[in-house]
């Protein structure tokens, strides 16, 4: 097995509200930390011309697209683009629509894309697995 790892944590600040919940219903922030990332290719896994599997830059480039985002559920969109319109906000584009904004949403939603990316790049089949982390000593494994 080829194993590429980031021992350096990516971090992104965002700010998220999860529908329903008692006490992170009301929209709040947090800085994310992507914690022991770990791209794991076959030992056959071929390299490309310049001998990389994935450009880091890349996965660093992902990341910061969750930066300086307000993390909304799908389901409300229609509320959040019609207040935007309504009030000429500069900042829709700092929207960022996910299906759900819990941690452990979120953290599925980044692995699925991470993945996604790396064999988009690389053309082989990868597992990605990191920790994602809304606080000190709080956040999910995938």
């Amino acid at each position: 097995m080829i194993t590429l790892v980031f021992d350096e944590p990516l971090k992104f600040s965002a700010a998220h509200y999860i529908v329903n919940h008692e006490t992170c219903g009301c929209i709040h922030g947090h800085t994310f930390f992507i914690k022991d990332l770990v791209f794991e290719f076959s030992d056959d896994a071929k390299l490309n011309e310049q001998g990389i599997l994935v450009d880091f830059g890349n996965i660093k480039d992902y990341v910061k697209r969750w930066d300086h985002k307000f993390i909304v559920p799908v389901v409300h969109h229609m509320f959040w683009d019609a207040l935007y319109k309504t009030t000429n906000m500069p900042v829709k584009y700092n929207l960022l629509y996910v299906q759900k904004t819990s941690c452990e949403s979120m953290a599925k939603d980044i692995k699925y894309d991470l993945e996604e990316l790396a064999m988009k790049e690389s053309g082989e089949k990868v597992a990605v697995h990191f920790r994602l982390c809304e606080g000190p000593g709080q956040g999910v494994k995938v």
